[in-house]
C-alpha cells in the first residue's frame, strides 16, 4: 500500500492536464479479454483455480538483501531476481541457495552505476543489466564476468532481450518522446514506437502499471495506464493483442497519458486496471489486475488473479480475498508453471490468520523462527499451477 500512497500524492505536484496525443499508427484487432462477459468469464475462489507446488525461500548471504522483486526470470535451472532499490541482482539454484550476484556496482568500464532491470539471453546465457544514467546495457557471462556494454542513448526503463535484440521500455525523460525503442546490441535504433505529447509529466509508474515480458512465442508490451497489451511482428511493428474491457470502468485509452486524471480516478477505488504483471505461456495469458469497487471503499485497490484460456477464449478470475494484496505477480512463466513473490513476514501472518489455508500444506520448508516483522529482505517465491 505504501506504494500506491506515494504515488497518489504526487497528484499534489502536478501541474495541468497534458494534451492527449493519439497515435494512428496501428490499426489491428486483439483478443477481447471481456471481464463483464457473464458467458465467457467464470469467478472462483483462488485455491479453485490455481495450485501451490513449491515455496522457494531466496537463501541470501550476510550484507545482501531483497526486498522485493523488479524482474525475477528461470535459465537452464537457476533462479535470478533482482531488486533495483538494492541494486542486487542474485543468482541461485532451483531451492533458493545462493550461488553469486551478477554485474558490479560502479562507475567503470565493466561496472554497472545501479541495475533498473535485467533480461537473460536465452540463445547465449548472456544477463543484460540496464542503467538508466549511464543508458546502457552491460552484458555479463552466467558466472558474472562482464562482456560487453552497448550504449543506447536513452533513459531506460525496461528490458527484454529478444532474437539478438534490446527490447527497451523507455522513460518519459527521453529526446524522442517515444515510450518504446528496439535496439541491435551495437546500440544502432531498429525502431521506436508509442509516442507521448511533449508537455506531459514525466513520470514513472513501475509500482502499478506499465509492463514489459517476453515468452517463447515474444514480446508482450503495455503503456502505463492502458488496457491494450502490444506483441511485435518480425517487422518489428507492434500489434495489439489483447485488450482488456469491463463495464466502461477501464481508464480510456485515448486518456493514457492523463496521468493526473488517472491517478485521481485510482484513488477513489473505482477504477478496474491492469496492474504490473502478466505473464504469457503456450497456452495462457495470466494476469494480475485491480477490479473497480462499489460503495465507499475502505482502499484503492482490490488486486485479483486471472488468465485467459487461449483455447476455450474463456477467462477465469479469483475472487475477492485480503491475501491478494500481499502476492505479486506473476513474475515469470513457463508452460507448467507460473510463479509469485511475497515478503515472508507477510506470509506467516497470512498463514497464521487462516490455519486451513492451503499455503499451510506446502510452508513446512519455510523457517519462521525468530521472524521479526522487519524481516522484509526475505523474499518467499511461490510456483503455482493452473489447474
Amino acid at each position: 500500500m505504501r506504494k500506491y500512497f506515494i504515488l497518489i500524492t504526487i497528484i499534489c505536484w502536478m501541474g495541468c492536464k497534458s494534451e492527449v496525443f493519439e497515435s494512428n499508427e496501428f490499426d489491428d484487432s486483439p483478443t477481447i479479454i471481456d471481464l463483464s462477459d457473464n458467458k465467457n468469464l467464470e469467478e472462483s475462489d483462488f485455491f479453485d483455480l490455481f495450485s501451490v507446488d513449491e515455496i522457494i525461500e531466496l537463501q541470501l548471504p550476510e550484507g545482501s538483501y531483497l526486498g522485493s522483486l523488479r524482474r525475477f526470470e528461470i535459465f537452464d535451472d537457476h533462479l535470478f531476481a533482482l531488486d533495483p532499490s538494492f541494486n542486487n541482482l542474485a543468482k541461485f539454484d532451483l531451492k533458493g541457495n545462493y550461488i553469486t550476484q551478477i554485474g558490479r556496482i560502479g562507475e567503470g568500464p565493466d561496472e554497472i552505476p545501479e541495475i533498473v532491470d535485467f533480461s537473460i539471453d536465452s540463445k547465449t546465457g548472456h544477463i543484460g543489466l540496464a542503467s538508466y544514467s549511464q543508458m546502457k546495457i552491460s552484458r555479463y557471462d552466467q558466472n558474472g564476468n562482464f562482456v560487453e556494454a552497448t550504449k543506447i542513448g536513452e533513459q531506460i526503463d525496461q528490458l527484454a532481450i529478444f532474437d539478438n535484440k534490446l527490447f527497451l521500455s523507455l522513460t518519459y525523460f527521453n529526446t524522442i518522446n517515444r515510450n518504446f525503442g528496439i535496439y541491435s546490441f551495437t546500440g544502432d535504433s531498429l525502431s521506436t514506437h508509442f509516442p507521448f505529447p511533449n508537455d506531459m509529466f514525466p513520470m514513472g509508474l513501475l509500482n502499478i502499471s506499465g509492463h514489459l515480458t517476453k515468452s517463447n512465442s515474444g514480446i508482450l508490451f503495455n503503456e502505463p495506464a492502458s488496457s491494450i497489451i502490444y506483441s511485435f511482428s518480425n517487422d518489428l511493428l507492434p500489434y495489439k493483442k489483447y485488450r482488456f474491457e469491463r463495464n466502461n470502468e477501464l481508464w480510456p485509452e485515448e486518456n493514457r497519458h492523463d496521468l493526473n486524471g488517472y491517478f485521481q480516478s485510482l484513488a477513489t477505488g473505482r477504477l478496474t486496471f491492469l496492474r504490473k504483471y502478466y505473464e504469457e505461456n503456450k497456452d495462457y495469458l495470466i494476469f494480475s489486475i485491480n477490479l473497480a469497487q462499489s460503495g465507499t471503499p475502505t482502499s484503492p485497490v482490490d488486486p485479483r488473479l486471472g488468465y485467459y484460456n487461449k483455447k476455450t477464449n474463456k477467462t477465469f478470475l479469483s475472487r475477492k480475498a485480503d491475501y491478494l494484496k500481499h502476492l505479486e505477480g506473476p513474475i515469470f512463466a513457463n508452460d507448467e508453471y507460473f510463479f509469485m513473490y511475497i515478503q515472508k513476514y507477510k506470509f506467516f501472518r497470512i498463514i497464521q490468520e487462516n490455519e486451513t489455508f492451503e499455503f499451510n500444506l506446502v510452508s513446512n520448508n519455510v523457517d519462521f523462527k525468530n521472524l521479526n516483522e522487519n524481516e522484509e529482505d526475505a523474499i518467499l517465491v511461490l510456483k503455482l499451477k493452473i489447474k
